[in-house]
């Protein structure tokens, strides 16, 4: 087996290919550890001391011969991605529920005959892959599963229900993909696309629809325009430089000379599914940004979960606003007020804003 590292501090840690027939002890001792990559080895449990990596992740041990999961998985509260594809893995533990920040979650070429109906607790889970198990018709649980974005049933010849009404019980859910042996269905494949497709010319890809750009909408007070620029700049990093991430954002600069000034900014509101709000006291005190901005965003966000991202730059009374102070703040409102910060500090703030913003236009990021 590879030498672990020596640097406790280390976020990630890659044991692929080892031959492992268990987890190393030692890599319970990485406090800080965010990854863990464990694919193709002979692992055939999870020890509860997985429950010490508590900063993890994401989580890889595909291609292994697991046959469960000890329940102190499901206290990795940060969890995001767990992958077990090609496992023994028979059932699924109530206690998944409790991965409360669970995005991505790879179940294939298991043994389930059955899905556990905890799964629909999972509100941030975007794409879920229950290929090549051992169901024998549509799992009906997986209709509660509301925010799915991407669902891969291959290798089954049980009826899928049909396109429009599986939309009607998952309305953002953009791909399915299945096998050639339900090509007979109403529905039209479109050439494939995805990177776990490319390698298995009987899986198709369909597309449920074709989603818009995201647009993320910037509210500021004019007295912070300086505060604007410099996010827009680290945010400018981003989409220069990650070619899937694939977006527009919009702040009242973009208002072309002769343009309905307010009703440009109503336009692009009603547009937007995720808003970055530059919150200082000249923010609060504004009348328009209270009534024509903040109001209709935090509406959305009620309504069509439109992402909120407050960024605190200067003392103010945001934790003590009602509807407002629900939202998690890029920064601690309390000790990382932007202001009071070092240059260098203020930048580690303004990049982890464009990691959550990579996070919320690439949920594979």
């Amino acid at each position: 087996m590879s030498s672990l590292p020596k640097n406790k501090y280390i976020t990630r840690i890659n044991l692929n290919g080892q031959a492992l027939t268990e987890i190393p002890k030692e890599v319970f001792s990485y406090k800080h550890l965010r990854k863990l990559f464990l694919r193709n080895n002979k692992i055939k449990n999870l020890p509860k001391e997985i429950n010490n990596l508590k900063q993890l992740t994401v989580l890889d041990i595909s291609n292994n011969i697991l046959t469960s999961m000890h329940a102190k998985i499901f206290d990795l509260k940060k969890l995001e991605v767990l992958i077990l594809n090609n496992n023994k893995i028979k059932s699924i533990p109530s206690q998944i529920k409790n991965l409360k920040s669970l995005r991505i979650l790879g179940l294939a070429n298991n043994k389930l005959t059955t899905l556990n109906v905890n799964l629909s607790y999972l509100n941030e889970l975007k794409e879920l892959n229950l290929s090549g198990n051992g169901f024998h018709e549509f799992p009906q649980e997986i209709e509660y599963m509301k925010n799915l974005v991407k669902l891969w049933l291959c290798n089954y010849d049980f009826y899928i229900p049909e396109l429009k009404n599986l939309k009607s019980d998952l309305p953002h859910l953009e791909k399915i993909y299945i096998s050639n042996v339900l090509k007979n269905q109403k529905t039209t494949f479109n050439s494939m696309l995805s990177n776990q497709t490319m390698n298995n010319p009987e899986i198709k890809e369909v597309s449920i629809k074709n989603p818009a750009k995201k647009k993320i909408f910037i509210s500021y007070s004019q007295q912070d325009k300086e505060w604007l620029k410099r996010v827009k700049k680290h945010i400018k990093v981003l989409s220069l430089y990650n070619t899937d991430s694939d977006f527009e954002l919009w702040d009242d600069e973009r208002i072309s000379s002769g343009k309905d000034w307010k009703k440009e900014i109503n336009n692009a509101l009603s547009e937007s599914t995720a808003a970055i709000l530059l919150i200082s006291t000249d923010f609060l005190g504004s009348d328009f940004i209270k009534n024509n901005e903040l109001q209709p965003l935090l509406e959305k966000a009620e309504k069509e979960g439109t992402l909120i991202l407050p960024l605190i730059l200067s003392p103010c009374r945001f934790l003590k606003i009602s509807g407002l102070n629900k939202f998690q703040a890029i920064n601690n409102p309390e000790t990382q007020i932007l202001t009071q910060l070092s240059q260098h500090d203020q930048d580690v703030i303004l990049e982890k804003l464009t990691d959550d913003v990579e996070r919320y236009i690439n949920p594979n990021s």
